[in-house]
């Protein structure tokens, strides 16, 4: 951002933190609701704004400033008393979070504790914001995005908001700097609420887990209200991280995985294919010709998931 934008982006910031009108320094309207976009995309604390009022001081026909002003969905009590929920949330949430995490555990605890925490609503209120997740535990995707946005930043992660579609519909998911390198997350769809998933229990599914530009865009496509950088850092991508990204069908390694998979009880087991082709080998491997059966020895049955764009499969058993 130019000196300039942060000037105005300032002015923004604060004149809704402090409720009041403030002259802007521009008198580009577009550039102030580029700023604006920015702002709300930065900071999803401020759940109590619903867009603003800009007023033209015009004299003789000639624009001498632009004031702006935020259009507020609640009282500065009822803000009060929604931040003391918010505060709550927070509080729980971090409770359980080890003191020695690093990054990448802080950030699979967030992502989990939000899965867990939260059924997908497009009914819930407040859905746009982290008090439906956090009030209700009920919510949509900008909820999801906005309440991992919060936590993460408070754990010291920085995270901002990106809105576009996902698979044709509007959605949101983040922008996440982990470990010195950004990386696409999308909570939402690791939600089986979400998914519709006919698996008969809830699965956290990782496959939007620090996700690459390539991988996000076979999905998503941003809307491009705020620039975005060109992530290709894969070290804490769920599956390379959790060494669950295949480059052949190495029986040895997937039987590695499904032992560990058995020793920690949960029952699931996540392998990705790192090319197409492999996904496809994979299939018939492990699901056509059965064989996931000869890693998983006295399982008689089970359920997976498969996700074709992400080259991932999911056993649960």
């Amino acid at each position: 951002m130019t000196a300039e934008g942060q000037k105005i982006y300032d002015e923004v910031l604060s004149a809704v933190r402090e409720r009041r009108t403030v002259t802007v320094s521009t008198l580009d309207k577009d550039k102030l609701n580029q700023v604006y976009d920015c702002v709300t995309a930065d900071y999803p604390e401020l759940f109590y704004i619903s867009g603003y009022t800009y007023t033209k001081h015009s004299v003789m026909d000639k624009l001498l400033s632009i004031s702006f002003e935020g259009n507020y969905e609640m009282t500065a009590r009822q803000q009060e008393d929604a931040q003391k929920i918010v505060d709550d949330y927070t509080a729980r949430c971090f409770d359980d979070l080890p003191a020695d995490a690093d990054q990448y555990e802080t950030a699979k605890y967030l992502f989990d504790y939000i899965v867990t925490h939260t059924d997908y609503d497009t009914a819930a209120e407040d859905n746009q914001t982290i008090l439906s997740a956090m009030q209700n535990g009920r919510s949509v995707c900008s909820g999801y995005a906005k309440s991992f946005q919060f936590l993460l930043n408070k754990a010291g992660i920085p995270c901002t908001l990106v809105t576009g579609t996902a698979c044709g519909s509007p959605h949101a998911w983040n922008l996440v700097l982990l470990d010195g390198d950004y990386y696409f997350f999308d909570v939402t769809f690791g939600d089986a609420s979400y998914l519709g998933s006919d698996v008969n229990r809830a699965v956290t599914g990782y496959e939007y887990f620090g996700v690459t530009s390539e991988e996000t865009g076979r999905t998503h496509t941003a809307d491009g209200r705020i620039p975005l950088p060109v992530c290709r850092a894969e070290a804490d991508n769920y599956y390379v991280h959790e060494n669950a990204r295949l480059q052949s069908c190495d029986t040895q390694r997937i039987a590695e995985l499904a032992r560990k998979a058995a020793a920690e009880g949960a029952g699931i087991l996540r392998l990705q294919a790192a090319t197409a082709p492999l996904y496809d080998e994979l299939l018939d491997q492990l699901i056509g010709q059965q064989k996931i059966y000869n890693f998983l020895p006295g399982v008689r049955s089970l359920n997976y998931i498969r996700d074709k764009d992400m080259r991932t499969l999911t056993f649960c058993f």
